[in-house]
């Protein structure tokens, strides 16, 4: 039996190279807030990344090297998610998700290696002397690009995947889980020695990320419905879909 594959039109190519150009721009995006704001100030955050550091303080962030111990475990924790929503949300969910899940902190080693090269080169880190100018453009680059890579209807996996199998589990809001858990996230770090203004710091990259995502995810969005009354309906359909 042969199989029979559509070629894609121009403008599906356009489409599909559009979708995963902001999908990978999103995600470098917010990866480089992680990496040249909100580690090396040793703030802390909500999310994969925020457990990242919480492990990272566990061993010291005084450590020379540690801020590799944030990547390695992004890269577990995100794959470990991302195999529990692919058994409890589908096989779709996972094609959705799989890029999100390596991009991220596959951009995040990156930027680290930059930002450490910076620092060798000039001897300190970014904003150095002013902590809430770091928390706030940490907060900013973070939540634009997830902001932009949920634009488009795409997920970066890690902590956003609990949620989805409590939603649809057991019903519940989406954002009240995410809200919970990434405060819980912020909230554990005192558990390593973390300072409480630290942790208050974290809550405001919280807030500030979550309230830009809100911001930067519906711009652009329009939708307008037009109502086709016609006896050649089934031809109007197909030329609509192609």
């Amino acid at each position: 039996m042969k199989l029979h594959f559509e070629k894609p039109t121009p403008r599906q190519v356009k489409r599909f190279l559009v979708y995963w150009l902001i999908v990978i721009v999103g995600n470098c995006v917010a990866s480089a807030g992680s990496a040249y704001f909100i580690v090396p100030h040793g703030f802390v955050m909500g999310g994969t990344t925020g457990v990242g550091i919480f492990v990272r303080n566990l061993l010291g962030a005084e450590n020379p090297g540690t801020e590799w111990a944030v990547t390695a475990t992004v890269y577990i924790a995100n794959i470990i998610l991302f195999i529990v929503g692919a058994i409890f949300l589908g096989k779709r969910f996972a094609a959705a998700t799989l890029a999100g899940t390596l991009l991220y902190p596959s951009f995040m080693a990156m930027h680290t290696q930059l930002n450490n090269l910076y620092v060798q080169s000039t001897g300190h880190i970014i904003a150095q002397n002013d902590p809430l100018l770091a928390a706030f453009f940490g907060a900013l680059l973070f939540g634009v690009g997830i902001g932009i890579v949920v634009r488009v209807g795409a997920s970066t996996g890690g902590t956003d995947i609990p949620p989805l199998i409590l939603n649809k589990l057991f019903g519940v809001p989406i954002v009240v889980t995410m809200w919970a858990l990434d405060i819980t996230i912020v909230l554990i770090q005192l558990v390593a020695d973390v300072t409480l203004e630290t942790v208050l710091y974290g809550i405001l990259i919280t807030l500030i990320a979550a309230l830009l995502v809100d911001v930067v995810s519906p711009v652009g969005l329009k939708r307008t419905q037009v109502k086709i009354i016609s006896r050649k309906y089934r031809e109007i359909r197909l030329m609509i879909l192609n």
